[in-house]
């Protein structure tokens, strides 16, 4: 029985198509109508399930547009959110100051019981001191407009030395006041203001033991310092040091000198800012942020777009053969050599598949040339003076 041509194949499948589609048709028609409701709701849910259809030109202009703009507004907001600081000089101002008063014991001979600033003796009797009340007043002045965090405390230093002070016996750090924190932001100005009552007689009695258990001639004394530590949190400018200011009180000793450092201490400082960017605006340049890189999806979906326009598309010929050379690789050998078939007697084959058939029948390899790239090419088995040659033409592929 002779073997069917590919086109003929191919025209009896259509025809078989073509009366499924028939009787389909005819089955349809057999239904009885529905009434005119149902062909409504019908058409309405059959409009609703449908698809719409985007042009490519529609989806393109439209992601083309959707990426200036967002390109565009992520460039305004991240410029909104940045601010530039020129050079520029800020003075800023400490100043302290340290008050304290004596409180005497009840059998003290002193009339008064509280010595208090100009009317306080400059030395005192230990053994009538009962507590020392101390005042520290601090302020921060800024001449530009500042956010900056100021966290403060007070500790008492505790330490006993020899009797020339050259060596520590004993040396602790006590925690009076815990930290605290204030926040200088809408004024250029910040005062703070803090009170310790210092128990004289707790922190003699430590020191006077000491002295008795060891039988050392000591120095001792406990040091009240107010600490205070500023950080600017926006960044203009640095000023992250430490600002202490104490009171010094002699311990185990019978005439008791406090020693305060300057009444009235006022630091000046000078802070040179150069020119920086800084984000003024959080919130702005994360918005900026987002719709940049959503802008940078947009760009890649357009140059995806405009690759499969400019990307030449595989043809039918390149396909087939593609799909022969990947299924069969193990069977087809390439070859750069055009075959001489001039003393061979040509069996021509109308498809691959009988061409395997032969190669499967003679067991010898399919072997495949060339003629022109994308257009015309060969495949062909030889077996003694006869070649079986299967010839594939983009034209006739196109044609089908």
């Amino acid at each position: 029985m002779p073997q069917k041509s590919k086109k003929e194949e191919i025209k009896e499948e259509v025809k078989e198509e073509k009366v499924t589609t028939v009787k389909k048709s005819t089955k349809k028609t057999v239904k009885t109508d529905p009434t005119i409701d149902e062909k409504k709701e019908y058409l309405r849910v059959k409009k609703l399930n449908q698809k719409k259809y985007v042009s490519f030109k529609t989806r393109f202009a439209l992601s083309l547009s959707i990426f200036i703009v967002l390109l565009i507004t992520s460039v305004i907001l991240i410029i909104m959110s940045l601010s530039k600081i020129n050079e520029q000089t800020v003075d800023y101002k400490e100043s302290s100051k340290v008050n304290y008063n004596v409180l005497l014991k009840d059998d003290s001979q002193y009339d008064k019981k509280y010595f208090k600033d100009n009317n306080r003796p400059k030395i005192y009797i230990s053994s009538l001191i009962k507590n020392i009340d101390t005042t520290f007043d601090y302020s921060f002045t800024v001449n530009e407009k500042s956010n900056i965090l100021f966290e403060y405390s007070i500790v008492g230093k505790l330490v006993i030395l020899n009797s020339d002070s050259t060596k520590v016996f004993y040396d602790d750090e006590i925690e009076l006041i815990s930290k605290k924190k204030a926040l200088l932001s809408e004024n250029k100005r910040i005062e703070i203001r803090e009170n310790i009552n210092l128990d004289y007689d707790y922190y003699n009695n430590i020191a006077n033991t000491f002295r008795q258990n060891y039988g050392l001639n000591t120095t001792s004394y406990i040091e009240v310092i107010l600490k205070v530590d500023g950080k600017n949190l926006d960044d203009k400018y640095d000023i992250s040091e430490t600002y202490t200011r104490s009171i010094k009180v002699p311990l185990a000793q019978q005439e008791v000198d406090i020693q305060v450092g300057d009444d009235n201490s006022s630091t000046v400082h000078k802070v040179i800012v150069k020119n920086k960017l800084l984000v003024s605006n959080r919130l702005c340049i994360t918005i900026g942020l987002i719709a940049l890189v959503i802008a940078i999806i947009c760009l890649i979906k357009v140059v995806n777009m405009i690759m499969k326009v400019y990307t030449p598309k595989m043809s039918t010929y390149d396909k087939y053969i593609k799909k022969i050379l990947k299924e069969y690789d193990r069977l087809i050998v390439n070859t750069t050599t055009a075959p001489d078939i001039t003393n061979f007697h040509i069996v021509r084959i109308n498809s691959f598949a009988e061409l395997l058939d032969v190669h499967d029948n003679l067991n010898l390899p399919i072997r495949y040339y060339v003629i022109t790239e994308h257009h015309k090419s060969i495949f062909y088995v030889t077996h003694n003076n006869e070649v079986y040659v299967y010839i594939v033409k983009a034209v006739d592929l196109d044609n089908i």
